[in-house]
């Protein structure tokens, strides 16, 4: 997302906005975009990251829930051009609970989310 309407060749590194989710995503956004690995600002906050969007503006990669928000809110809009980064995301449930209720329908409503 970026609020500086910008095509992914044009980002500046000043106006990056590095994103650190997990350590798989690290490893992706190193690879992919060595270039924009050492920029003055970084976080592993999601909710760090759309703040700083919307306050100081910018470019960062987002989920896509918070993606959609930003841009409900114009506050930013896609970066057409820009790498897609994932990451898996993994739950342990207890052994003595995996067979409740709760975390069954827990487990499902995440499967839904991250289809």
């Amino acid at each position: 997302m970026s609020t500086r309407g910008v095509a992914f060749d044009a980002v500046m590194p000043a106006d990056y906005i590095r994103a650190n989710y997990s350590a798989f995503f690290n490893r992706a956004h190193k690879q992919m975009l060595p270039e924009l690995e050492n920029v003055p600002v970084s976080t592993g906050n999601g909710g760090a990251v759309a703040y700083l969007l919307r306050s100081r503006g910018g470019t960062a990669f987002v989920t896509e829930t918070v993606a959609t928000k930003l841009r409900q809110e114009g506050i930013a809009q896609l970066v057409a051009d820009a790498p897609k980064i994932s990451h898996p995301i993994y739950s342990a449930v207890h052994v003595r609970h995996h067979h409740s209720h709760t975390h069954l329908r827990l487990l499902k409503a995440l499967k839904q989310m991250t289809a």
